[in-house]
């Protein structure tokens, strides 16, 4: 089966048909500016992978076409694919991700992760708030400043609506924040 392209506004399709289901394919491309012409162009090009069999994530080389870099990536993912018994190590990574000494996989579920949850304690890293108070899936909906946060930085659409959610958080009126994330980020009706 072939890798599904996310955000593919390269028009590519994999020319590879034996990535594993679960494997998604963005392609990127680097920019040149030109003096002369006076405008950027296409550089290389390159591809961010992210598959569930094995749980990793990689950036392709760098490449004149995308063809080439799946290519290339294609020779990575099945060096890791090749590895006997990964050895990860934690390196800077505080959230469970791990990086494997003899292959180079970057893993998003190699160790437990070493934030526990504000309320119940078990490691977690599914949500955290402003001040970086980690919540399990459990306790994500206790998370009462994620929300303003997400309103802040991803979706005001108007000036209507940001006096609206920040009168709303002057008011301590978590409740109703969280209706207008639901309804508005998420598309809830």
């Amino acid at each position: 089966m072939s890798a599904f392209i996310f955000d593919n506004h390269y028009r590519y399709s994999s020319k590879i048909s034996s990535w594993p289901n679960g494997t998604f394919l963005i392609p990127q491309s680097t920019e040149k500016y030109d003096k002369e012409l006076d405008k950027y162009s296409f550089d290389k090009y390159y591809l961010e992978v992210y598959s569930k069999n094995p749980d990793s994530y990689f950036i392709s080389p760098h490449e004149k076409t995308l063809e080439k870099a799946e290519r290339k990536a294609y020779k990575i993912f099945l060096n890791y694919l090749n590895c006997k018994n990964h050895e990860f190590e934690r390196q800077d990574y505080f959230r469970g991700t791990g990086i494997c000494r003899k292959c180079n996989l970057f893993s998003f579920h190699a160790f437990t992760p070493l934030f526990r949850c504000e309320i119940c304690n078990i490691p977690t890293d599914y949500c955290h708030d402003d001040y970086y108070k980690f919540y399990c899936e459990e306790h994500k909906d206790l998370n009462k400043s994620q929300y303003f946060a997400i309103l802040q930085n991803n979706i005001l659409r108007s000036k209507r609506c940001y006096e609206r959610i920040a009168k709303l958080n002057n008011e301590n009126n978590f409740e109703q924040i969280r209706y207008m994330v639901e309804r508005i980020y998420f598309n809830k009706r």
